[in-house]
């Protein structure tokens, strides 16, 4: 097998792997949630607890299941297409690593407001049940961006790989002659780099064959 191909494989296997993990871990909070719900006390810590436990269940438990499934889906497809058309395998999985990969910054932010708010209402609440709304908060979302730092550790690897041979399989495609231009970013920075690279040679020529007329005509008006 292919190397690549493997990375692909590996790659998606474990997308899979953490949907269905994160669809397991939002399923158990939302029993505990159900649980507390009905057998805590009213306007108890714990009942405050069961809010943040039941909405962030629910969130993982959906969204794990979805991305889970296509994941798993895109497996077979992805190797495929790759094996099949790798001009088109790459300007579809460029796009997506490379939007992954400047997404990041934005939800280590939405996680840390989430837990300064967290912090903010356990420091400013009075009651026990608000108290217990805002250390569900920080210990759901601290759990948040635990997982997003792992999910963020296997992506960026997976980037870097799908970066390094789309960069290989255009030089290759280049020497052959065969490349074909489209409208993807990938492509239109290789065409604008070549022809910069074209251009160059050119106009440091035509800078030496005007140097001496310059000179001449200096010469000329100065007598």
């Amino acid at each position: 097998m292919n190397h690549f191909v493997e990375n692909i494989l590996k790659h998606y296997i474990r997308e899979s792997q953490q949907g269905y993990g994160s669809t397991i871990f939002g399923v158990i909070l939302l029993i505990a949630a159900i649980l507390l719900f009905k057998f805590a006390a009213p306007l108890s810590l714990l009942k405050g607890l069961a809010i943040p436990s039941f909405l962030i269940g629910l969130i993982m438990g959906l969204g794990g299941v979805t991305d889970g499934h296509f994941a798993r889906k895109s497996i077979t497809e992805q190797i495929s297409l790759y094996e099949n058309n790798r001009e088109a395998f790459f300007n579809q999985e460029v796009p997506k690593v490379e939007k992954i990969h400047k997404s990041w910054k934005d939800i280590r932010i939405i996680w840390s407001v989430i837990t300064l708010t967290g912090i903010t209402l356990l420091f400013a609440a009075k009651k026990d049940y608000l108290k217990g709304v805002a250390l569900g908060t920080i210990i759901l979302s601290l759990a948040g961006h635990t997982e997003e730092a792992i999910s963020k550790n296997f992506n960026e690897k997976y980037y870097k790989e799908v970066l390094e041979e789309a960069v290989k399989n255009d030089s290759v495609s280049l020497n052959n002659g065969t490349h074909s231009s489209n409208n993807s970013s990938f492509d239109t920075t290789n065409n604008q780099l070549h022809s910069e690279q074209n251009d160059k040679p050119k106009k440091h020529h035509q800078h030496k064959k005007e140097m001496p007329k310059t000179f001449l005509n200096n010469k000329f008006y100065n007598q």
